[in-house]
């Protein structure tokens, strides 16, 4: 029994079947397959059908490209090269984003009110025209031919606003200036 230990315990890492206890181990998986895969050619057609296959079922690209035993250097390279087969993984992304959406949507409409709220936050029907998140812009951040127009569209509601509050006063008194000035010295 103890020989067989001591064989176990030397044995080349090709030897040993059972799965690494380490981090680091656990990397190697990660590696590309044979040392021709360096990322230094782009994916044939047949791995690239391959990976859009294993994406369109929800694999991870990572994950797409350990099982294929490819690198993640050879797919980068052939995305940037091949403009059909970006392409390709785009609609796939897209369709799988739809797929996201649509169970949002059903469970919003299943009474789910996290979902009904996220659905309408990102994406109202196009008759609601709500208030706006936005506050409106400070003065201090209009350009000056901004601020004109701006005033000269206001000014008529501000000066019926204090014709209005000047006749429910006694004599068209305003209630002070209307602007702030500096008390007189003899008050």
């Amino acid at each position: 029994m103890k020989n067989a230990a001591r064989n176990d315990s030397s044995a080349t890492p090709a030897d040993v079947s059972t799965p690494p206890t380490s981090i680091h181990a656990d990397l190697t998986q990660f590696l590309p397959a044979s040392a021709e895969d360096l990322g230094d050619q782009a994916l044939s057609r047949k791995t690239q059908k391959q990976f859009l296959l294993l994406l369109s079922r929800g694999a991870p690209p990572q994950g797409a490209c350990h099982q294929l035993g490819i690198s993640l250097l050879s797919l980068a390279r052939t995305l940037e090269q091949d403009d059909t087969f970006r392409s390709e993984r785009d609609h796939i992304l897209d369709l799988l984003s739809q797929n996201v959406a649509m169970a949002l949507y059903q469970a919003a409409m299943k009474g789910d009110i996290h979902a009904q709220k996220f659905y309408l936050t990102n994406a109202p029907p196009p008759e609601w025209t709500g208030p706006s998140d936005s506050a409106p812009p400070s003065p201090d951040d209009l350009a000056d031919d901004e601020l004109l127009q701006c005033f000269q569209r206001e000014a008529p509601l501000l000066l019926a606003e204090l014709a209005r509050q000047g006749a429910a006063t006694d004599g068209g008194d305003l209630g002070g200036p209307i602007s702030p000035s500096p008390p007189s010295p003899g008050t």
